[in-house]
């Protein structure tokens, strides 16, 4: 068994998939800290009413775009 963070969005990354986010939560800025390790990885889970077996995919960090001053980022993630 593998433990990750996860972060529940209404999306479900397929492999090799590069996808845009803009981080905004605090809960969110500390993970995209932690994902700046080389090597770190966390999940995405589907957020949707009909994913009972809770499918989700795992990520890494692929770039940062941007840094805002109020502390949001837009990033890449695949």
């Amino acid at each position: 068994m593998i433990t990750l963070p996860l972060f529940p969005l209404q999306l479900f990354p397929l492999p090799g998939e590069l996808v845009p986010l803009h981080i905004f939560e605090p809960r969110y800025r500390q993970l995209l800290d932690d994902a700046r390790e080389p090597g770190f990885k966390f999940g995405i889970l589907l957020q949707h009413k009909d994913n009972k077996q809770h499918f989700g995919s795992t990520v890494m960090l692929e770039r940062i775009i941007r840094r805002h001053p109020a502390g949001e980022s837009d990033i890449i993630i695949k």
